[in-house]
């Protein structure tokens, strides 16, 4: 799709290059904005670098805007290997419920999770405390993911490598964010469906 003018002041505001901004416009056909992240100094959502469509509220299921995050790691993968994609909440004209998907100039695996500002607040769990024990259970259970989906409360992650031992995975997950695992009708029963299913697993915190 051709360039709008804004979109060209996008190039020049941040350091998305063209080809970039050009895969996320081929995949979704919308207007290109800027994409908004947590600042823990201004501890308020600021004009990040990095770019992102607003997808609205209810256009795609969860299981839908994983899969097109995945197509998008594909091909930054290939042309743009610096830059990640993931889904987020939309912090622009904020409408309750809206989501975005992002792309931001960055390898570290961690970097959605601090954009997006995740944190336990009612668990006095902190956003590095989450960075922590996920890079924990990398080393301990000898896993990969990446970040498919984070906002304020909850972060996606797609398993690249999963656990040997997925039971005792799946505690560990429980241990550190029961109200994700507490709101599943069969419990941890469930969350190994889902590991095994999805390949991938969920942090939430009321």
């Amino acid at each position: 799709m051709k360039l709008t003018d804004f979109d060209k002041e996008l190039l020049d505001m941040t350091t998305i290059p063209e080809n970039v901004l050009q895969i996320l416009k081929d995949a979704f056909e919308l207007p290109i904005l800027q994409y908004f992240g947590y600042s823990e100094d201004e501890m308020d959502y600021v004009p990040y670098d990095g770019i992102c469509v607003n997808i609205g509220m209810m256009k795609y299921e969860g299981h839908e805007i994983r899969a097109k995050v995945r197509e998008l790691s594909k091909a930054l993968a290939k042309e743009a290997p610096d830059y990640t994609a993931f889904a987020s909440e939309y912090f622009i004209q904020l409408e309750e419920g809206e989501d975005c998907v992002a792309i931001i100039k960055t390898s570290d695996w961690a970097d959605p999770i601090r954009a997006a500002g995740i944190a336990g607040f009612n668990a006095q769990i902190s956003n590095q405390d989450i960075i922590d024990k996920l890079t924990s259970w990398k080393k301990d259970f000898d896993i990969d993911f990446k970040v498919i989906y984070c906002d304020m409360q909850q972060v996606d992650l797609a398993f690249l490598k999963k656990p040997k031992d997925i039971e005792a995975f799946a505690e560990e997950v429980h241990d550190f964010a029961p109200d994700l695992v507490d709101r599943l009708p069969e419990r941890e029963t469930d969350l190994i469906t889902i590991m095994n299913d999805e390949d991938m697993f969920s942090l939430y915190w009321d």
